[in-house]
């Protein structure tokens, strides 16, 4: 009896006029039909499956049955052969000089610790406006314009207030322009307040509205940081 036939008479049993049993019969054993095509064409896949896994397991249990050290022992290993390798001997005390790039002229640049004025090429900026302009005695830059760049590159970042005479002893002999800083960059000093005012500066800080320069005779106090 093949399955049709089985299931044929199952549905008989249940009372299902023959006519109709037959339908059903035929729908169901075509339907198992397709689905053992399916199975059948699974069982490759299926079992390259399986072999996969079962080396895999087979590895992991190697990899744990393994007694890997923490510490490589590398005291007999030799990537130049056996051959003695000389290291040259090495000063320990060597000869630096250390220079502080802040009192070197033009080394404060864009930016740097969120400068106010800062120098870029020998010139004058402004961390709004960019580069300031002013006139030229001649060939020559005006006194107040050197002490002004004096001031920009030679108060250290961490200072607001020096006295005159310790920025004299950090400025480059070719930039020391004496000691009359008040009459050149201090409040009275019209010229210089022309050049602020000229591009659009105004000598008062953007946060604590203190003066951003201002100068006496024995100190400078410059609030250059934001």
């Amino acid at each position: 009896m093949t399955r049709r036939d089985k299931i044929y008479k199952q549905i008989l049993e249940q009372g299902i006029s023959s006519h109709l049993a037959e339908g059903i019969a035929s729908d169901i054993d075509k339907t198992i039909g397709k689905y053992e095509e399916i199975a059948n064409s699974l069982k490759t896949p299926i079992s390259i499956a399986e072999n996969a896994l079962e080396r895999q397991r087979s590895f992991m249990e190697m990899i744990r049955n393994l007694n890997i050290p923490e510490k490589l022992d590398l005291s007999n290993f030799y990537p130049f052969g056996n051959e003695d390798i000389i290291i040259p001997q090495i000063d320990p005390v060597q000869n630096v000089r250390i220079v502080n790039p802040e009192y070197i002229t033009g080394t404060k640049k864009k930016n740097e610790d969120g400068c106010i004025f800062f120098l870029e090429d020998g010139e004058i900026h402004h961390y709004q406006i960019g580069k300031l302009r002013y006139n030229l005695k001649g060939l020559d830059e005006p006194k107040y314009i050197k002490m002004f760049k004096n001031v920009i590159a030679y108060i250290p970042s961490q200072k607001y207030k020096i006295r005159i005479s310790e920025l004299e002893k950090n400025i480059n002999k070719k930039d020391k322009c004496g000691t009359n800083y008040r009459v050149n960059i201090g409040k009275s000093a019209i010229s210089f307040k022309n050049f602020l005012s000229k591009n659009g500066i105004t000598n008062s800080h953007p946060e604590h509205k203190e003066p951003i320069i201002s100068a006496t005779d024995e100190y400078i106090t410059f609030y250059n940081n934001i």
